[in-house]
């Protein structure tokens, strides 16, 4: 009995993997659009960072309802506490556009530049 040739061979395990992996991945993407996900919100959160020379940097840290300014260099740590700090879910006057209100916007001034 022959088995074909090498080619013929190679052809059917390339396709085979093709659509095993093709339906492993199909698999995952129905999963993941239809189990729900359980967010975990966490007690301590990095507002900001900004680095202030190349080895320091000041944090912005979130600690349940309080603020902290950290402050990190070679060899100190420094921690402040933020009294009058907004929260993140507090409105602080500034109003943020989405990202589609922000490329709608970008969209129209490119088109008035014509």
């Amino acid at each position: 009995m022959g088995e074909g040739s090498f080619y013929g061979s190679l052809f059917r395990m390339v396709l085979s993997l093709v659509v095993v992996f093709g339906a492993l991945f199909a698999l995952r993407y129905y999963v993941l659009r239809k189990v729900p996900v359980n967010r975990v919100h966490s007690i301590m959160r990095v507002r900001e960072r900004v680095g202030i020379g190349p080895r320091s940097q000041a944090v912005v840290l979130d600690v349940a309802e309080k603020s902290y300014l950290v402050c990190l260099s070679d060899n100190s740590v420094s921690v402040i506490e933020l009294h009058a700090l907004p929260q993140p879910n507090e409105p602080q006057g500034i109003e943020h556009l989405s990202f589609t209100e922000q490329l709608k916007e970008a969209v129209t001034l490119l088109k008035g530049r014509k």
